[in-house]
């Protein structure tokens, strides 16, 4: 008979999430798991990850989307359950790729200074990488600006029939490519938002696949204002520094729109301030 401790165990495991987890990450050394249980229990922890990495963005807002994903990548490696890598070629350099016995997901990262940027991430997920893969992920690092509004604008860029992708494509891909993405991004569907800062979209690729592709947002900009933060001049430098970025970016995305000097010169003073 089950010891009265022994049963307080079982229902704390059972009633407690991140243990209950725990378990099913060291079960799933030693047995088979289906695809969507490996999905699962990566987002959970790829949730958990990044988490903790916005917990800190003072770390970040300097690095490049390469350094931001490697450390990414170590924290799944950490759990010594997960695989997992950065740079891995499948049709080309694969930004992150986590593996569970014979089960992988792939994402691309890109720093979000603008929609046309990331835009290029996603094409490269669902055109050139690994085209039988039914479910993708796309890592998005804010620097600048604000997340809700970088959320809000890459979701309104989506918009099939009348997303920014339209001019983009237009301006700059060549006639051969632009009926392949038009057709792409007009199967775009099922959006389901999961979070302020997650939500996942379906596409239909040109072998008949639908692929699904979660999209995560790190809020990695730091703009403390108490009085240890408005004295702190490599945060003013760093921000500054992603704003004019981001400004450029989306100069360059919006022609023949006039360059806004004011935020120009309001970021150039925050840099050379002594």
């Amino acid at each position: 008979m089950t010891s009265r401790s022994e049963a307080d165990i079982f229902y704390k495991i059972n009633n407690d999430a991140k243990a209950d987890k725990t378990l099913r990450l060291l079960a799933s050394r030693y047995h088979e798991i289906s695809y969507n249980d490996f999905l699962e229990l990566l987002f959970e922890y790829l949730v958990e990850f990044l988490d903790e990495i916005e917990s800190q963005p003072e770390s970040y807002t300097a690095a490049d989307e390469d350094t931001i994903t490697r450390y990414i990548a170590s924290l799944l490696k950490a759990t010594k359950v997960f695989q997992a890598s950065s740079q891995t070629y499948s049709g080309g350099a694969v930004d992150l790729t986590v593996k569970l016995r014979q089960h992988e997901w792939i994402a691309e990262a890109k720093i979000a200074y603008s929609n046309d940027k990331i835009f290029e991430g996603l094409l490269q997920l669902l055109t050139r990488y690994k085209k039988s893969a039914t479910h993708k992920g796309l890592l998005v690092y804010v620097q600048a600006g604000t997340l809700k509004d970088k959320v809000n604008s890459w979701t309104g860029y989506l918009c099939p029939e009348e997303g920014g992708w339209i001019n983009y494509v237009e301006v700059s891909k060549n006639p051969e490519n632009q009926d392949l993405i038009r057709e792409l991004m007009l199967s775009c569907g099922d959006y389901k938002k999961l979070a302020h800062n997650k939500f996942d979209c379906n596409f239909s690729i040109d072998n008949g696949i639908r692929v699904a592709v979660r999209n995560f947002f790190l809020d990695l900009t730091f703009r403390p204002a108490d009085i240890s933060g408005n004295k702190a001049k490599k945060h003013r430098k760093n921000r500054a520094i992603n704003e004019l970025k981001s400004l450029y970016y989306e100069y360059l995305q919006n022609p023949p729109k006039e360059l806004d000097t004011e935020k120009v010169l309001k970021y150039l003073e925050m840099l050379c301030r002594e």
